[in-house]
């Protein structure tokens, strides 16, 4: 009896702890913060506060993963919990197991890799889950099966999507590769909910030759967001399949110069 009123005395404390209550809070799902606030008065006004509800919808759930950037120039990743070495592909004459795995981005709690087996040339992305230790080999992207002479075109840029939406009605992720494609954008796209890879093309940024995209992208009320050099925002809505451009970003160009070039110093 005394390890139950240990407990329940511990249970007590937690749930009248305001800050660790609305850390929790934030990671729920809308209907399941609607069922808390029936729960007690105090919990009701916990989750009605106006500061709580905009730190939540500020809220960056990428950031909710097991992945951060080690550096921000090469925007190298690192698995917080590290991919298991069974994700990599075996190899036949040895039984051993070799390849470079690279995290790349992460969306509420699962992490896209990369794997580059130049060994047998079946590089790949891997979607892999450090919660239950699971993954799943996404089949080979369009990218990775280019005609020589589309693969030795110079690209100015190469970015990748993730999103991974937990609380849709059938949970899903999504990849997205972004490149230059000689005056249009190309946007290879996965979905897990069809096991297959689709190609678009959308018409390039004005002006052409200058504009560029960079960094790992932001999940987003549907959305997948990624940088637009020199300034401006990026954005590829994935259940209408649309790109569109948001350039007018408040104080961007006061570090852009007249010939469009970043300054930082």
């Amino acid at each position: 009896m005394s390890g139950q009123g240990e407990s329940s005395a511990a249970g007590k404390a937690i749930a009248g702890c305001q800050d660790l209550m609305q850390g929790i809070f934030s990671r729920l799902p809308p209907q399941s913060m609607a069922r808390c606030k029936s729960v007690s008065k105090q919990w009701l006004s916990w989750l009605s506060c106006k500061y709580f509800l905009t730190q939540k919808q500020a809220k960056n759930l990428t950031l909710a993963g097991f992945y951060y950037n080690s550096t921000y120039n090469t925007y190298q990743g690192c698995c917080l919990v590290p991919p298991l070495p069974t994700l990599l592909p075996q190899d036949d004459r040895h039984g051993t197991r070799r390849g470079i795995l690279a995290p790349l981005n992460s969306s509420n709690g699962l992490v896209l890799l990369y794997n580059s087996y130049l060994g047998k040339g079946n590089s790949s992305f891997i979607v892999y889950d450090p919660s239950h230790a699971d993954h799943i080999t996404l089949p080979i992207a369009p990218s990775l099966v280019e005609k020589p002479d589309a693969s030795l075109r110079i690209k100015r840029f190469l970015v990748y999507g993730f999103a991974f939406d937990p609380h849709s009605i059938n949970p899903n992720f999504t990849v997205a590769e972004l490149s230059d494609d000689g005056g249009s954008i190309r946007v290879n796209i996965y979905s897990s909910i069809t096991n297959t890879w689709t190609t678009g093309n959308y018409p390039a940024i004005e002006p052409v030759d200058s504009f560029m995209l960079s960094g790992p992208s932001v999940f987003f009320r549907g959305a997948l967001h990624w940088l637009l050099e020199p300034s401006g925002v990026i954005s590829y809505t994935i259940r209408n399949k649309k790109l569109h451009e948001f350039t007018s970003v408040p104080g961007d160009l006061a570090y852009v110069d007249d010939e469009g070039v970043l300054q930082l110093c």
